[in-house]
């Protein structure tokens, strides 16, 4: 019974994420021609449903469980979640640089929305009150995440 117990403890931090440079959280990324997400944005109405690889610098993380992230980008800063919430990335990558699969979508964040993402960044509740009105957005569904 200890036995299996320290097998099963050891595979549990072996599956932790670690912030380490290189490592790839979700699919492996297959493209290799990064595009801009100014360009991106300026194209919107065009591109399809095409995947994309974009790169960035991560601006904040999910500090409760790594589940999403912003993005700061040669555009406005991004909102990237991870495709079907199937993974999860380091809650330490703040600054660090990353590079991104996935796909650009407009969206309407609700109130409820942006309140719920600025609890999730620890915000202060005179800071989540502040918002009143729905906000149009971009944000990226990321199916990979590698860390640059």
């Amino acid at each position: 019974m200890r036995i299996v117990f320290i097998f099963l403890l050891s595979v549990l931090f072996c599956n932790l994420a670690v912030a380490e440079k290189g490592k790839t959280f979700g699919a492996p990324i297959s493209l290799t021609e990064v595009s801009k997400v100014k360009d991106l944005i300026a194209s919107y109405e065009t591109m399809g449903d095409r995947p994309v690889l974009i790169e960035g610098q991560v601006d904040q993380v999910c500090k409760k469980m790594g589940c999403w992230l912003t993005l700061k980008t040669d555009a406005e800063p991004m909102r990237v979640v991870f495709k079907d919430y199937g993974f999860s990335v380091p809650k330490d990558i703040d600054g660090k640089k990353v590079r991104l699969q996935g796909k650009l979508v407009q969206k309407m964040m609700s109130v409820r929305e942006q309140r719920h993402y600025l609890e999730d960044a620890n915000a202060s509740k005179e800071e989540i009150a502040k918002i009143t009105e729905p906000k149009p957005t971009y944000r990226f569904i990321a199916a990979a995440v590698e860390l640059k």
